[in-house]
């Protein structure tokens, strides 16, 4: 799961540490919302599971998800 993650975040010019941080720039949150969104569809752990990966609460987790799906 490590190397799909820090695919994801390599293709949006970043690390695998910089989508685990807490940081709210743009594009970060959107490298996240991918993660999250990949690690859902593709593993299909739970909400609570996904938050502890990234440390998240399971709330920001849906969100993310939501966002990842309705995004631009």
């Amino acid at each position: 799961m490590k190397e799909e993650l820090a695919y994801i975040a390599s293709t949006h010019g970043l690390t695998l540490k910089d989508i685990m941080k807490p940081c709210r720039f743009p594009n970060v949150v959107k490298a996240r919302n991918e993660a999250i969104f990949f690690v859902r569809i593709q593993y299909g752990l739970s909400l609570e599971k996904i938050g502890k990966i990234f440390n998240m609460h399971h709330s920001g987790i849906a969100y993310a998800i939501t966002s990842h799906l309705y995004a631009d």
